[in-house]
C-alpha cells in the first residue's frame, strides 16, 4: 500500500491529477465504489472515473434521464406479474438473466401477452405472441413506425400525454413524415406486423417493457430507447403497476456501482458536479471538492493511455482486456501505461498487465449492500474469511486514502453507507443498515420514515414533464458489403457469467466447454460450413478462429458469438465506434467475413 501511494503520488506530481483513472467494480459492494471514487475526486483531484455501466448500459441511463429525469428502472420485478403485455426489446433474460426470464414465461403462461423484439429467435420467442426479427441496428425505424400507427389508430393515453408530457406536437410532426413502407425496407420486419404489435401495445392494459444490451450497445443505443420510451409514454405506461421501463442489469451491482457516482459526469446519486447546493454540502461531508468539468468515460481514458494523457490507472475488478471492444487497442492502452493497479479474484487477462494484482475479498467474504436492477438495496455479509491476502475492497480503497493522506476513519461499511446517505439524501437519505434486513429497500428513499419506491414517477415525471424525442433512424458505420457480408451480434450465454473468469472455474464447463459462432443453414450452405467446422471470422479490426454451430435462431446475414471464453477473443473483432452521446460500444453490430479455416 505504501509502495502504490508513492507511485500515484509521485505520477500525480509529475503529470498532474488528469494522468490518473479508475474503473470501479459492478461486482464489489456500493461503498466499495463510492471510497473509490470519493478518493479519485476530493483527494487525487480528478473526475476520471468510470465503470462496465459505460460498455453495457450507458445509453440506456442517459436516454432514461433525458426522457423522464432518471436513469434507473421505473418498474419492479414485481411488475411482471401485473403487466398484461410485456415487451422484451433487445434482451434475452433466459439466457443472460435466467430468473427474471422464468418469471417473464411463467406471466406468459398465465396469459400476459408477450411481444419478442429481437434478431435471434431466443428462448423467449416460443413463449411470445410475436417476434419481430429485426435487422440489427434497426430499432429506432421500428419504434417509430410502432409509434405511427398508435398514433394513426388513435390508441393514444391522451389525458397522460396532456397532463404529464411534453413534445408530443413536434413528435406526431416527426411521425407524420414516416413512410410505412420504409421501416418495413429497413427493418425487414413485415408492415403487418409492426401494426399487429402497436395493436397490442396500445390495447389499454398495462404494458411493461423490458430491455437489455440489444438496445443500448449500438451507435444509436442512447436513441433506441428514447424511442422505445416514446411508446411507452404515448400509451401511459410509466408510472403504473404493471408498467414501466425495465432495463436489465447485467452484474450483481451495475445499478449500485453506476448509483455511487461511479461516472466522470455526475457524483454520487446522479447529482450534478456543479450543484452550488451539492458542493456546498459536499465541502462539510468530504472537506474537499472534486474538479467541477467532466472527466473522461472508459474509452477516453483507454485513448488516453494510448497517447500518454493517462499514466496511471486503478482498475478494481473488471477484466477490460477481455470485455471492452477491439483487444488489440485495450492491450496497448495497458502496455502504455507507467502504472496498472488491479483488484482481482483472479489472475485475469487484464491483470496480466498490472504492476500490482491486489488480492480482492469475493461476494461472501466481504461486508456491504449491492444495488439491484429494480433499484432494491440489500445487504450482503461475509459467510467466511478471505483467503490468504485478500482483503475486502472497501477496506483497500479506505486504507489507500489513509496512505495517501486524507485522513479517513470508517470502522465499518455501514459508516460509509451512513455517508452515502448524506451525500444524496434525496435517493439514500433514508437507507441506513438496520433498515435493509429482509428485502431491503428500494431508492427512492429520501427519509427513514419512507418505506421505498416501488414504482417511479407514480405522482408525475421526476423532471417535470416525460419528455417525447424525435430521433430519425441512422445506419451503422459499420455495415456489411461485399467484403465484410455478414453482421455479427456478441452476447452471452446461460451456462457462463460475462468474461467467465468465475464459471470456467466450476463443473460449468461441463455444460458449455467451448465457444461456437452460430449461424443459419441458408449461410453454412452458401459458405460450405457445417457444425464442428473450425472457421476464421474477419473484421475491419481483427480476426479469430471459433468452431460453428448451424442454428435454426438466426436470420440470414446474420451470426452470433458469446465473449466468455478467452482463447476466442471475440472482441478482437468488435470495434471502436461508439453511441456519440453515452460512449457505450457497438458491441450489436460488426460486420465480419466467414469461411471455413483451413485444417492444421
Amino acid at each position: 500500500m505504501a509502495w502504490v501511494a508513492g507511485r500515484i503520488t509521485e505520477i500525480r506530481r509529475q503529470h498532474g491529477p488528469d494522468a490518473l483513472g479508475v474503473l470501479t467494480s459492478s461486482r464489489s459492494t456500493n461503498e466499495a465504489a463510492y471510497l473509490l471514487q470519493k478518493l479519485w475526486r476530493a483527494v487525487l483531484g480528478t473526475n476520471n472515473v468510470d465503470c462496465c455501466a459505460r460498455v453495457c448500459h450507458a445509453s440506456t441511463a442517459l436516454a432514461l434521464s433525458l426522457a423522464t429525469g432518471t436513469g434507473a428502472a421505473s418498474a419492479s420485478y414485481t411488475d411482471i406479474e401485473k403487466a398484461g403485455v410485456i415487451v422484451v426489446a433487445g434482451a434475452n433474460p433466459t439466457e443472460a438473466h435466467p430468473i427474471i426470464g422464468a418469471r417473464i414465461k411463467q406471466a406468459a403462461r398465465r396469459g400476459a401477452k408477450l411481444i419478442v423484439i429481437d434478431p435471434r429467435r431466443i428462448e423467449l420467442a416460443n413463449y411470445a405472441v410475436m417476434h419481430l426479427q429485426l435487422k440489427p441496428g434497426s430499432n429506432v425505424a421500428l419504434f417509430n413506425g410502432l409509434a405511427k400507427v398508435i398514433v394513426q389508430r388513435a390508441l393514444v393515453d391522451w389525458r397522460y400525454v396532456e397532463e404529464r408530457t411534453e413534445g408530443f406536437e413536434a413528435f406526431c410532426e416527426h411521425l407524420h413524415g414516416i413512410r410505412m413502407a420504409d421501416v418495413a425496407a429497413v427493418t425487414s420486419v413485415a408492415e403487418e406486423q409492426i401494426r399487429e404489435a402497436a395493436l397490442l401495445i396500445g390495447a389499454n392494459s398495462p404494458t411493461l417493457f423490458v430491455t437489455g444490451l440489444g438496445l443500448s450497445e449500438l451507435t444509436q443505443g442512447t436513441d433506441s430507447v428514447l424511442a422505445l420510451t416514446n411508446i411507452a409514454m404515448l400509451t401511459g405506461n410509466i408510472g403504473r403497476p404493471g408498467t414501466g421501463m425495465l432495463p436489465l442489469r447485467g452484474q450483481n451491482n451495475v445499478q449500485g456501482n453506476a448509483d455511487m457516482g461511479s461516472a466522470p459526469n455526475y457524483l454520487t446519486g446522479y447529482q450534478s458536479l456543479d450543484d452550488p447546493a451539492l458542493r456546498a454540502s459536499l465541502k462539510k461531508i468530504w472537506g474537499r471538492l472534486p474538479p467541477e468539468e467532466p472527466g473522461w468515460t472508459i474509452p477516453e481514458m483507454l485513448a488516453g493511455a494510448r497517447r500518454g494523457d493517462i499514466k496511471a490507472l486503478w482498475i478494481q475488478g473488471e477484466d477490460v482486456v477481455q470485455s471492452d471492444p477491439n483487444e488489440a487497442s485495450v492491450i496497448e492502452a495497458l502496455e502504455s501505461l507507467d502504472l496498472l493497479v488491479v483488484q482481482e479474484l483472479f489472475l485475469s487477462e487484464t491483470a496480466r498487465y498490472a504492476d500490482l494484482v491486489l488480492p480482492a475479498a469475493g461476494v461472501f467474504e466481504q461486508d456491504g449492500t449491492f444495488t439491484n436492477g429494480e433499484r432494491r438495496i440489500q445487504r450482503v455479509r461475509a459467510a467466511r474469511r478471505p483467503p490468504g491476502e485478500a482483503r475486502a475492497d472497501w477496506e483497500v480503497a479506505r486504507d489507500l486514502g489513509v496512505a495517501l493522506g486524507a485522513g479517513w476513519s470508517y470502522p465499518d461499511p455501514s459508516s460509509v453507507m451512513a455517508e452515502i446517505a448524506n451525500v444524496a439524501p434525496g435517493l439514500f437519505g433514508g437507507v441506513s443498515y438496520d433498515r435493509l434486513d429482509g428485502d431491503g429497500l428500494q431508492w427512492p428513499c429520501p427519509d427513514r420514515s419512507h418505506p421505498g419506491t416501488e414504482t417511479v414517477h407514480a405522482d408525475g415525471f421526476l423532471r417535470g414533464r416525460g419528455r417525447f424525442t424525435v430521433a430519425d433512424h441512422r445506419p451503422s458505420p459499420e455495415r456489411a458489403d461485399t467484403a465484410y457480408p455478414y453482421i455479427l451480434i456478441t452476447g452471452r450465454v446461460l451456462q457462463h457469467y460475462n468474461v467467465g473468469s468465475m464459471t470456467r472455474r466450476t463443473a460449468n464447463v461441463q455444460l458449455a466447454e467451448r465457444d461456437w459462432l452460430d449461424l443459419c443453414a441458408e449461410d453454412a450452405l452458401l459458405e460450405g460450413i457445417v457444425t464442428g467446422d473450425m472457421v476464421t471470422v474477419e473484421s475491419h479490426h481483427g480476426r479469430c478462429e471459433v468452431a460453428a454451430r448451424v442454428s435454426a435462431d438466426l436470420a440470414p446475414g446474420t451470426l452470433f458469438l458469446s465473449f466468455h471464453f478467452p482463447e476466442t477473443h471475440a472482441n478482437a473483432l468488435t470495434g471502436l465506434n461508439l453511441d456519440p452521446a453515452a460512449h457505450c460500444p457497438e458491441y450489436k453490430l460488426t460486420a465480419v467475413s466467414l469461411r471455413k479455416a483451413p485444417p492444421k
